[in-house]
């Protein structure tokens, strides 16, 4: 009985162990073009079970648990088969194939060969036969050295420099002159200042390839001069996988420091918002005056106070699959990521100059020297998802990324202006507050039909800027008597930019023969931006003595019922400035490739 028992149990397990299934997925390209193969036929060899690539040349076959041979064939490729190819229930296996030509009508060509996780030929051969001057990265390279982000994996790009942990130049040149692109849509900054991304926000997980385009051609955005980085997020990942990572850093200079500066802003800074604590609390345009009552709503803490910071941290979460229906394949990636980095700098120095009006000297002179301590909390989060569905002839896709950004900044530092107009010693207090928001969706898809293929592309994008009560006080010291006499303030102002940006993108790609391509398409944008500054001053000043070096205490200076002769914040002389504006583009471009020898020209 109890043999009987045990060879059931083994009959079982080997019925389960055989039945098991795993896959194997990877891409095949074309050696003397570097571009995807569409139509090559997978095979297990000595069997009918099989499959084809799509038209960027993906593919996915289902075989059981164990060792196999593969056949790659297409119709004037030479044939490769890997032999030995091990299939894991667990996980899929990776080949990615690049397949030559059979000008002379050879035989089947025998490779054996182990799993091939490394499609850099790719970007190789891409960047050999495009006629654009381009670097890239690929998806296998992220494997191989273990990059999280993106903005650690560019520094292994040629010709390119990552400021900053998260911004990239090409070719040493400014922000200004440099793009970037998701999937091919261009995709503004947070900050308006600024032109480039913070690309530290793209983990490389759900990253295809990244390519750097030096040179400019009609496909491509006119709006760059120095390089355009594009960003090809994963539509079909391929496996399953699920991560959760975390890190903390720390600086015994910066972290844990007692002598810190920060100042009480709102319950949500935390999660890179303000709850609307900091919002102007009158009506924009609203006239202020000495009798208005409303600057009692303004609130009263103008100083930075010392306090301990923490170190820095970090969380992300992402979730992405492939998964193989009956008449489609749907694939999706799920991420979300989350930083606080906070900073100290202690007895920092800035200095500025002027050029001198009086005498015979037209140097430089001296303005001001400042120095003092500054402290930022910068609170950063992102979200993505995407999901597409392909069949052979067509993906469709769409693409949701958010990220908001918090940065709060409190400065507490002395001034000494030497100018030969105005000579003081300021004691010199600034609180600032930015909150940036962008928010993009991309439609997507990619046809088909016949010698000619479509790619069309939408990118829908709601960007902002908020810098809500920004405040300077200055308060000046002369023959050891404080006050505001002598090149002393009180400025607030709060600041805010909005922006509506809509691009859509077509693409047509006839194929005449092996040799000659022809490329056309059309590019529309519409965009619309408004900016709105309100700036506010306290007056008064002259005929206020202060007792104390710190802006915190110039709350019993404010005016008030008991106090009706006090400071009262009225509106500055340049009040507000606003700008609304909308702009259409549209743009078409027609490109020829010919192909000569191993050579590329573009009419």
């Amino acid at each position: 009985m109890r043999k009987t028992v045990l060879t059931l149990i083994v009959a079982i397990a080997a019925v389960h162990a055989f039945a098991q299934e795993g896959f194997i997925r990877g891409k095949v390209i074309e050696d003397a073009t570097g571009e995807p193969l569409f139509g090559a036929t997978i095979v297990k060899q000595g069997t009918i079970t099989g499959t084809s690539t799509d038209f960027d040349g993906n593919y996915s076959l289902k075989l059981p648990v164990g060792t196999h041979n593969i056949v790659f064939q297409s119709v004037s490729f030479q044939s490769i088969v890997l032999e030995g190819v091990e299939v894991k229930a667990d996980e899929p296996t990776i080949l990615d194939v690049v397949m030559k030509e059979d000008v002379q009508q050879l035989g089947e060509v025998v490779v054996t060969a182990t799993v091939t996780k490394d499609n850099d030929i790719g970007v190789m051969l891409v960047q050999k036969k495009s006629v654009n001057t381009l670097d890239g990265i690929s998806s296998s390279t992220f494997r191989k050295v273990g990059d999280s982000n993106l903005s650690s994996a560019m520094k292994r790009v040629t010709g390119v420099s990552v400021q900053g942990d998260k911004y990239v130049y090409v070719r040493g040149l400014g922000d200004r002159y440099t793009k970037t692109s998701v999937n091919g849509m261009v995709i503004p900054g947070l900050d308006p200042d600024r032109n480039d991304v913070q690309i530290d926000i793209f983990p490389t997980g759900i990253l295809e390839n990244v390519l750097v385009y030096k040179t400019f051609t009609p496909d491509l955005p006119g709006s760059f001069t120095g390089g355009l980085i594009d960003i090809q997020t994963k539509a079909f990942p391929e496996k399953k996988s699920t991560s959760i990572s975390m890190s903390m850093g720390y600086n015994p200079a910066m972290h844990f420091n007692s002598n810190s500066l920060s100042y009480k802003g709102s319950s949500t800074d935390w999660l890179g918002f303000d709850n609307g604590s900091r919002d102007l609390p009158v009506a924009a345009n609203t006239r202020l005056n000495e009798d208005n009552a409303t600057t009692t709503l303004f609130d009263p803490t103008l100083g930075a106070e010392r306090g301990s910071n923490f170190m820095n941290s970090s969380l992300s979460f992402s979730h992405r699959n492939q998964v193989i229906g009956k008449k489609l394949t749907w694939g999706y990636n799920a991420l979300f990521t989350y930083r606080i980095r906070n900073s100290y700098f202690q007895d920092f120095e800035r200095r500025q100059y002027e050029r001198n009006a009086i005498g015979s000297d037209l140097g430089l002179v001296r303005d001001y020297t400042a120095k003092g301590d500054l402290a930022n909390n910068e609170v950063l989060w992102s979200g993505l998802a995407s999901i597409a569905a392909k069949s052979a002839n067509t993906t469709i896709g769409t693409t949701f990324l958010n990220i908001q950004n918090g940065v709060s900044t409190s400065v507490k530092r002395t001034r000494r202006n030497t100018s030969l107009n105005n000579p003081t010693f300021l004691y010199n207090d600034i609180l600032t507050y930015t909150e940036r928001n962008m928010f993009n969706n991309i439609t997507y898809g990619k046809h088909q039909i016949g010698d000619v293929r479509l790619n069309w592309t939408n990118s829908f994008i709601l960007s902002s800027q908020y810098e809500p009560d920004y405040r300077e006080t200055a308060i000046n010291e002369d023959d050891d008597q404080l006050g505001f006499r002598n090149g002393g303030l009180i400025n607030r102002f709060w600041r805010e930019l909005s922006e509506v940006n809509e691009n859509l993108k077509v693409d047509l790609e006839y194929e005449a023969n092996e040799s000659n391509k022809l490329k056309f398409g059309g590019f529309a944008s519409f965009r619309n931006r408004e900016f709105n500054v309100y700036n506010y001053s306290y007056s008064n000043l002259s005929a206020s003595n202060v007792n104390s070096s710190d802006p915190n205490d110039l709350e019993q200076f404010i005016i008030s019922d008991s106090n009706p002769t006090g400071l009262y914040i009225q509106n500055a002389t340049d009040e507000s400035n606003a700008y609304e504006g909308g702009q259409t583009l549209f743009a078409a471009y027609a490109m020829n490739e010919m192909r000569i020898g191993e050579r590329l020209k573009s009419v």
